[in-house]
């Protein structure tokens, strides 16, 4: 029983007081209270008032326990007792272990500072002299020995101590490299050399050699990351570029002065409209300064192990784009049309670097690489890191201007584009190196872009879909002059519809500009004009960064100027831009005279139209554009503006379907399209990849797993109703044929061929007519699905409405089945080599209806009849004088 305190037990005698009263008949409650109570903790915990141990297991536990924990406490004492004896002679001798590593220690720490004075005093005598270097080499290699030890202290000592001789040595060596770059014409300008003086005379050149192989010789080491950081922006600390060996920073030197001369002032070239001067003139830079980078630099950097000269040289004038891309970003993202054409010239950029300019590092050279020690970088690259460097520093200075302007945004985009493709694929600019391309990777200018992109897209379908031409079938051709001609007329429509609203908005206003509503109108022009007067930075952009990856072989592992471009707000607003254009070109698509006017196509497989084409061309230029992004996490922003588009653009052709029955054929063949080439996107390298960074459900998955699943359903729905319309227009021409009098057909003479039933000709020719419309229209696999039901169909609905609900002579049953191997067959022979596949139990039906005497076993030889559907078929001959039961064909 349980014990309780006093003040519970009051606690409980209060509490039946309460309920019970002073009444004595509420006595008889406390029995049904203890039965809830009782009720209550059996609900509340079934297993309170169960026990599945005995009282003596119970005992016999505890014992155990106790002798337990007595061996635990004599083990205890045993152990303290040991310990006590010990404690004296291991204290000892860990006291003196300790001592003998201190002491080791203090002797390698004294050495190494006695070495380090030792050098220092070498190098006060020797600096000016080779051996100088050869010191203070020595004293480098220490510092990069000690980086990865505990002794701080030491190790900042001595990094300070490389820092205070390479500053010394830095003043001696760098003004004499300064005078050998001003002796050979360095840069290479069109202003103050020409193209046949760009040679030095022998003797020049070797003393340029060198001083830079000692500048080479005195390098800081970058692994120490003690050199001192220059100040930077807000909008440049997101976009790392790593420093140059000191004779690139020097070959820059000119370079950076010239480029902030024209673009960080207030001179008449710095202009945000315009982002494809500055972007052509670092491509024009890489085109003057490579071939003497790689001659005469670059052996001397594999001679020291210093890297790729020429991709230094590249990421330096990416910077400078990226740092004038970021100052103008503010200005590019309040304005669509501006940041639009920046991202296109950045993209264009991007692209010719890579593709045009590519001269592989295996190309032979003037002197070949002797010894590989030092480990530094490669010259080439260095040179370019810090053009691209002056590039992502313009880029910057002008982001507040850019996004404030969609088109001057958008030109800007294309530009760098083109300057990071050339960048990369013809200077061959690694493409782990800082990107232009960065610049508009940052969150509020890939917003931008990617409202840009689609908004672009928008307008280019509403385009597509109001065309006269948008469901005529057209040529597929792969060439670019056709595609070319497509973005020139589209163009022009734009260019014709913008005047023409204008001119719409000119004559409202004579009427309202008085008026409230007049002040409207008077904005919306307004708007227009800042749209159409800087609508084309982004483009810069996109065309400068292709140009610096394509053709100055600039390495997609450096920084990008499209790096500006990628920040959180201006990447949103470059997004929202992409998708407002793609919808406005959507719409245009949908209303255009031509939208369904039928394309040409070299693949059997689809029948294209002008409408579908032109989205499916939208959205691969959209790919293009974006691809070249140096984060996979803002190419994912813009696939999902892709994947949105294709669902606005399926949501459009069931709209166009249900306000327009005609097109269902156009349209059914627009789903196929569009499932084709979208599935063949999603084996593609590029999507695979955002596939992977968006974390698939499975191996097999895609990006476009769901977009797909909704083409496939409406692809079925679509066939399905073609097929049915089919059906019923063939069904309604076949009542009078199926409704024949076979009982009273008579044999024809032997000397008189058979000939079809006059009744099956309407059937036949509607037959032929839907067969020849979807074999002219459909695509060859949607047309195959179609005919092959539509085969099954009829032979099913022949064998029923006509078959089993007639009675047959003997001459009716072969005039069937004249008018069926003879008629029907062939009409589906045109389309397959075994048109009879279709149509077995028709066949066998009609075999049986039209043989002479019924065999003993009417099963034997058939396939495809059941032994009812046979007996209800023989039932129907009235010819035969028989009487046939299920129990006969068993």
């Amino acid at each position: 029983m349980v014990s309780l305190d006093k003040v519970t037990q009051s606690q409980i005698l209060k509490r039946l007081n309460v309920e019970l009263g002073k009444e004595r008949e509420n006595i008889i409650l406390v029995k049904n209270r203890i039965d809830q109570d009782q009720k209550e903790l059996l609900e509340n915990n079934p297993k309170l008032l169960e026990t599945n141990i005995t009282l003596t297991e119970l005992e016999s536990t505890l014992s155990q326990i106790q002798s337990v924990r007595e061996k635990l406490a004599n083990f205890k004492l045993e152990y303290e007792d040991q310990e006590k004896k010990l404690k004296p002679v291991s204290s000892k001798i860990q006291d003196n272990i300790d001592k003998i590593n201190q002491l080791e220690q203090a002797k390698l720490y004294i050495s190494c500072l006695q070495w380090v004075d030792q050098i220092n005093e070498e190098l006060k005598i020797e600096y000016e002299n080779p051996y100088g270097i050869e010191l203070y080499q020595r004293l480098c290699k220490l510092a990069v020995l000690l980086s990865t030890s505990h002794c701080k202290h030491l190790y900042e000592f001595v990094v300070q101590t490389c820092q205070f001789w390479f500053g010394l040595l830095k003043d001696k060596y760098s003004p004499g490299f300064e005078d050998s770059i001003r002796s050979i014409k360095w840069p290479f300008t069109s202003s103050n050399v020409s193209a046949t003086q760009r040679v030095p005379s022998h003797e020049v050149l070797l003393k340029f050699k060198k001083k830079l192989k000692t500048l080479l010789l005195i390098q800081y080491p970058s692994t120490l990351n003690l050199a001192k950081k220059d100040d930077q922006t807000p909008a440049s600390k997101a976009i790392s570029f790593p420093s140059p060996t000191l004779p690139i920073a020097l070959l820059l030197k000119p370079l950076q002065k010239r480029f902030l001369f024209h673009f960080a002032g207030s001179k008449q070239t710095n202009r945000i409209d315009k982002p494809e001067w500055f972007l052509t003139l670092i491509l024009g830079w890489l085109k003057d300064h490579q071939d003497f980078v790689e001659r005469h630099v670059q052996p001397l950097y594999n001679e020291t192990g210093h890297g790729n000269a020429k991709i230094e040289l590249m990421r330096g004038l990416v910077q400078l784009c990226v740092h004038k891309l970021q100052s103008d970003m503010s200005n590019l993202v309040s304005d669509d049309l501006l940041f639009s054409h920046t991202v296109d010239e950045v993209l264009g950029f991007e692209k010719e670097l890579r593709d045009i300019y590519c001269y592989p590092s295996t190309e032979p050279s003037v002197l070949q690489p002797l010894y590989n020690e030092t480990g530094h970088g490669n010259a080439k690259i260095e040179l370019m890191r810090g053009l691209v460097q002056l590039c992502v520093h313009k880029l910057q200075s002008d982001m507040s201007n850019l996004v404030s302007d969609d088109l001057l945004f958008s030109h800007t985009v294309d530009e760098v584009l083109g300057f990071e493709k050339e960048l990369r694929d013809i200077y061959c600019y690694p493409s782990t190196e800082p990107s232009v391309l960065q610049v508009f990777t940052q969150p509020p200018v890939l917003t931008l872009w990617i409202e840009l992109e689609g908004k672009f897209a928008r307008d280019k379908m509403d385009v597509m879909f109001e065309s006269e031409t948008a469901w005529s079938e057209c040529h597929s051709s792969n060439e670019e002059d056709n595609i070319d001609k497509i973005n020139q007329l589209e163009q022009a429509k734009l260019y014709i519809s913008c005047l023409q609203w204008v001119d719409q908005i000119n004559e409202e206003l004579k009427i309202e500009y008085e008026n409230p509503y007049g002040i409207e109108l008077y904005q919306r022009l307004c708007k227009l004009a800042v749209l159409l007067s800087t609508s084309h930075s982004v483009d810069e952009v996109l065309g400068f960064e292709k140009e610096l990856r394509d053709i100055y072989c600039y390495p997609s592992t450096e920084p990008s100027v499209l790096q500006v471009f990628t920040q959180p707000p201006v990447l949103t607003l470059w997004i929202e831009l992409e998708g407002k254009f793609a919808r406005d070109k959507m719409d245009v698509m949908f209303e255009s005279e031509t939208a369904w006017s039928e394309c040409h196509s070299s693949n059997e497989e689809i029948k294209l139209y002008e409408c579908p084409e032109l989205f499916i061309l939208l959205l691969s230029t959209m790919t293009e554009r974006y691809e070249a992004l140096p984060t996979l996490e803002a190419k994912a922003e813009f696939l999902e503006l892709q994947l949105s588009l294709l669902d606005e653009y399926r949501l459009r052709l069931i709209q166009v379907m249900h306000e327009n029955e005609s097109l269902l054929v156009q349209i059914l063949n627009t789903a196929h399209y569009l499932h084709y080439t979208v599935n063949e996107w999603s084996g593609a390298l590029h999507f695979i990849l955002l596939q992977q960074f968006r974390g698939g459900s499975g191996l097999g998955s895609t990006v476009f797993d769901e977009i797909l699943s909704l083409l496939d359903k409406m692809i079925c729905d679509l066939r399905e109703t073609t097929l049915k319309s089919a059906v019923v227009a063939v069904t309604a021409k076949a009542r009078r044929y199926c409704n024949e009098n076979w009982l009273a057909k008579e044999l024809p003479s032997v000397e008189v061929e058979g000939s079809m039933t006059p009744s099956a000709c309407l059937m036949f020719k509607e037959l032929s007519s839907q067969l020849y419309v979807l074999h002219e229209g459909l695509a060859t696999s949607l047309f195959t699905h179609v005919w092959e039901n539509l085969a099954t169909t009829l032979s099913n609905f022949l064998f029923d409405e006509l078959i089993l609900a007639n009675k047959f002579s003997k001459a009716g049953g072969k005039q069937l089945h004249f008018d069926i191997t003879r008629n029907l067959l062939p009409l589906f022979a045109h389309y397959t080599a075994h048109p009879e596949r279709h149509f077995n139990r028709l066949l066998e039906a009609c075999h049986l209806l039209s043989i002479d005497q019924v065999p003993k076993n009417p099963l034997h030889g058939l396939k495809f009849l059941s032994r009812e559907d046979c007996f209800r078929v023989l039932r129907n001959r009235s010819d035969m004088n028989i009487r046939v039961s299920i129990h006969d064909l068993e």
